[in-house]
């Protein structure tokens, strides 16, 4: 969202991605629950695809649970391609040692039990793909006695090709009062069916450039 000046810009893609998602909620055919929906309790109280009344949810892999959509209901699918391209949405979980630690020793420690000894409990805990390629048979073997029901395990494999570019755990500048800045667009666009869209992503550009620069 940035360049080497840390100018912001707004990919057009993703401007017409946002146009798609706020028709989706306010158009004529309204297809995605805003956000006065899904926090009801019809809608899972701000969890709607959990609710088992919503259709489809773009999520990741963390985000399964014994009594998803209803127990035995669900299965994944790849998200279409947009214009030939392929887009992935990945989380990534990591560990680091800030490099001004008083204790780098004892940090180092602690982080290779966490990536040893520790890193099998981690992954159950977390519920993500494990990033080693060595241990991903045996997350999906588990993954499979658990939820037998799913078919499209494969599904989590394939998308790990297609990375977002950029990511979204990448860096940004500000990021704090960036992410705010970002969070307020999102709700406005699931709260208000009477924006200009335009209008409000050049104003979430130049909101972001003068956060970029600070």
């Amino acid at each position: 969202m940035y360049d080497d000046a840390n100018n912001a810009a707004i990919p057009a893609v993703w401007e017409k991605a946002w146009k798609w998602y706020y028709d989706g909620m306010w158009g004529s055919q309204p297809f995605i629950p805003n956000q006065d929906a899904i926090s009801k309790q019809r809608f899972g109280s701000g969890n709607p695809f959990g609710s088992a009344n919503i259709a489809m949810a773009i999520t990741q892999s963390w985000y399964i649970a014994p009594n998803l959509a209803g127990g035995q209901h669900w299965d994944f699918g790849a998200l279409p391609s947009y214009e030939g391209s392929v887009h992935g949405r990945v989380d990534a979980d990591t560990f680091r040692i800030w490099k001004g630690t008083k204790h780098p020793r004892e940090a180092f420690d602690v982080l290779t039990y966490l990536l040893g000894p520790a890193s099998a409990d981690l992954l159950r805990a977390y519920g993500g793909v494990p990033a080693r390629t060595a241990d991903q048979d045996a997350f999906f073997r588990a993954r499979k006695q658990q939820f037998p029901f799913v078919k499209n395990w494969e599904v989590l494999k394939a998308g790990l090709a297609y990375p977002d570019i950029p990511s979204a755990e990448g860096y940004m500048p500000n990021m704090i009062e960036a992410w705010d800045r970002l969070t307020a667009y999102g709700r406005l666009l699931t709260s208000n069916d009477t924006i200009s869209m335009d209008a409000e992503i050049e104003s979430l550009r130049r909101d972001l450039d003068a956060i970029f620069k600070r």
